[in-house]
């Protein structure tokens, strides 16, 4: 049973040295203040690990927000460039295309 890498000797060494430095009527304070300490850590690191994740969720959510919309644009982008174009002749042979069939003749070619 290791506690934070310190085997029970080395533990019970420890408390031995702490009840000769500090005596026998501090140490219960100390062991009050030390496991108050402790608890007070583990706390804030969950509320710390908690607020991270939710900046993490926050960030994904909006990371895919902006890639739909970008494929939304290239999906318009790309219809628009996909529209066939209607072919369109040059003014001077439509022009010709229209005298030519008024008169009733084929139509001339175009230069």
């Amino acid at each position: 049973m290791d506690f934070l890498g310190i085997g029970p000797m080395e533990l019970l060494v420890i408390l031995i040295i702490a009840l000769i430095v500090f005596g026998p009527n501090r140490l219960p304070e100390i062991a009050a203040q030390l496991g108050k300490f402790i608890n007070n850590m583990k706390r804030a690191g969950t509320e710390m690990t908690r607020e991270l994740n939710r900046e993490i969720e926050e960030n994904k959510r909006s990371i895919a927000a902006a890639t739909e919309e970008a494929r939304a644009v290239t999906k318009t982008s790309l219809a628009v460039e996909e529209e066939p174009e209607t072919p369109k002749q040059p003014v001077a042979a439509a022009a010709t295309e229209d005298k030519a069939t008024k008169a009733g003749s084929s139509p001339a070619p175009a230069p």
